[in-house]
């Protein structure tokens, strides 16, 4: 057979506890329609979980248990239902089960339909006063029939849910853990935080922080650990600051700057960057003035002078850099000092020169 539904039988309406199940497993799967083609189980090439399912008045309880499936219902049913295989491959065989109505007994037993509750659901919390329900939905039952649909059933006296408190007993205190925060570093290995509290349960929707104390019996989570990103971190670089003016305003000097390794990392020291370099502002010169020379009178004003000349200081050559810088004297006066006068005296017989 090709891939497709095929149907395996038609369970006729009024049928009574029904039965249906694949003799093993296989990679099929069992499906209902209606006499309108209309599917209440896995129909339209979709697959629905295990659970119940209403159809034809009654309740289908589908089970699936690996690629093995069955479903039952109470019944009655009240219409017929096409019990269909939507095939795949190998099918090993499906087993059906139900019972009809004799329509030639005379003493059929009326059926006995009534609302009933099912078990209580488990505690909204295991301390702390919560609330225990009944399960929100209450099912119609028959007496002998077990639980069937509810329209055979008089809505009108339905009950309601009911509900009671439980485990009212005090919660014991206990540690509450926020989310870790952002982790400090962003690559390499951080530190990332989360808030960690003592608290107590007081009811559904209350929670009260205590002190650490309280929860002194329960060891206390951490509060920071270590992260770890993915990137790995570069390589710590040398900071190096600007370089100083030169020691000098001419010829050779230095600068300095000060280089230094970020706080709490250790850089390559074969990296370093200079701390001191030499620095260059052209060749210096000056004015270098010899000795006065000798007077050119003893008196009544002479004249003094020297050799001047403009040398280059590192090589103490001649050089014409100095026009900048005033040029010292090269010349002087010198014996300014008045020169005593001469008398002569005559007589016959000698000339006496008085100074």
């Amino acid at each position: 057979l090709p891939p497709g539904y095929v149907e395996a039988t038609v369970i006729p309406e009024g049928a009574r506890n029904i039965r249906v199940e694949e003799v093993a497993e296989a990679n099929n799967y069992l499906a209902i329609k209606s006499n309108k083609d209309k599917y209440y189980l896995n129909g339209g090439w979709y697959i629905q979980w295990s659970g119940d399912y209403q159809a034809a008045g009654t309740i289908i309880h589908y089970h699936r248990d690996g690629n093995k499936e069955s479903f039952k219902a109470v019944g009655p049913l009240k219409e017929p239902l096409h019990i269909m295989l939507l095939f795949q491959s190998h099918n090993p065989g499906v087993n059906i089960e139900f019972t009809v109505p004799n329509e030639n007994a005379t003493d059929l037993r009326q059926p006995v339909f009534f609302w009933k509750y099912l078990d209580w659901t488990h505690c909204t919390l295991s301390c702390g006063g919560g609330k225990r329900y009944q399960r929100s939905e209450v099912v119609c039952a028959e007496k002998e029939a077990g639980l069937v649909d509810e329209v055979n059933c008089n809505r009108t006296t339905k009950p309601d849910d009911m509900q009671k408190t439980c485990n009212v007993h005090m919660c014991p205190a206990k540690w509450w853990v926020g989310p870790w925060q952002h982790c400090s570093s962003s690559c390499g290995t951080g530190v990332h935080q989360r808030t960690v509290l003592c608290i107590r349960t007081m009811g559904p929707d209350n929670q009260v922080a205590l002190d650490d104390h309280e929860c002194s019996k329960i060891p206390k989570p951490n509060e920071q650990d270590a992260c770890h990103r993915k990137n790995p971190c570069p390589k710590p670089q040398w900071e190096a600051g600007p370089w100083s003016a030169c020691s000098v305003t001419c010829g050779n000097g230095t600068q300095i700057r000060s280089v230094q390794c970020p706080d709490g990392v250790i850089c390559n020291l074969e990296t370093r960057p200079p701390s001191v370099q030499p620095c260059q502002h052209g060749p210096c010169w000056k004015w270098v003035s010899g000795p006065w020379g000798k007077c050119t009178a003893n008196c009544g004003s002479g004249t003094q002078i020297r050799s001047v000349q403009c040398v280059d200081i590192a090589t103490l050559k001649a050089a014409s850099g100095c026009i900048s810088e005033p040029r010292p004297t090269y010349h002087r006066e010198c014996n300014t000092h008045k020169c005593k006068s001469t008398k002569c005296k005559f007589n016959h017989n000698a000339i006496t020169l008085t100074l």
